[in-house]
């Protein structure tokens, strides 16, 4: 089956970083994807293989015979192609409601693909029907996170606790290395760090 997948690629922003890894993911699967940038996009990531064929491949294929739409950007950004056989939006909003413009285009959807449970209860209790959304967590690519800190648990220590998605545009590298340097010598150390939007707890 044909896809046609519109969204940011080539940039550092998390739609572009979660549209890399939702079409990596759909190559993975052997989709036909057929790929086109949504602006703001700047090209500053350097794509390593075989993350970068998969993306010029994407892009250069015709839309012609696709069956899906797959629009990952927010609404009110860019017009809702309606015009496939499905028709889905990926949409990544970190509020308990989503704005009361964004309802009806969402329920003229087939389906709204939300990268968390906590994400799919604000649509469906901003009137977004509830059928319509999917919890589609955000794949990984290339994850190279270690945690150089033990994470034993001592009595009395402070501990730090840190959730975000974990990539390097997030910063996580630097927050490890700068912990342990603007806390005490003297007091015990520990962090814990947990990637909600990936398991969707």
């Amino acid at each position: 089956m044909k896809i046609s997948f519109a969204s940011p690629l080539l940039g550092a922003s998390g739609y572009a970083t979660d549209g890399r890894s939702l079409l990596y993911t759909l190559a993975l699967l052997k989709y036909e994807v057929h790929a086109s940038r949504l602006l703001p996009d700047t090209d500053e990531v350097d794509l390593e293989e075989p993350l970068a064929s998969i993306v010029a491949e994407s892009l250069q294929r015709s839309a012609i015979g696709s069956r899906i739409n797959i629009v990952n950007r927010s609404f009110g950004e860019y017009p809702t192609d309606l015009t496939g056989r499905a028709n889905i939006r990926r949409v990544t909003l970190e509020t308990k409601r989503v704005p009361k413009s964004w309802v009806d285009d969402c329920n003229r959807h087939d389906q709204i693909w939300v990268p968390s449970i906590f994400n799919a209860r604000g649509f469906i209790a901003s009137g977004v029907i509830a059928e319509k959304v999917r919890v589609v967590p955000s794949p990984l690519l290339n994850c190279d996170a270690s945690l150089p800190l033990p994470l034993s648990r001592k009595t009395g220590s402070f501990r730090f606790l840190s959730i975000f998605r974990w990539q390097r545009r997030k910063g996580w590298d630097l927050l490890t290395r700068a912990f342990p340097r603007r806390v005490q010598p003297s007091r015990e150390r520990g962090a814990d760090s947990q990637d909600r939007s990936v398991h969707s707890v």
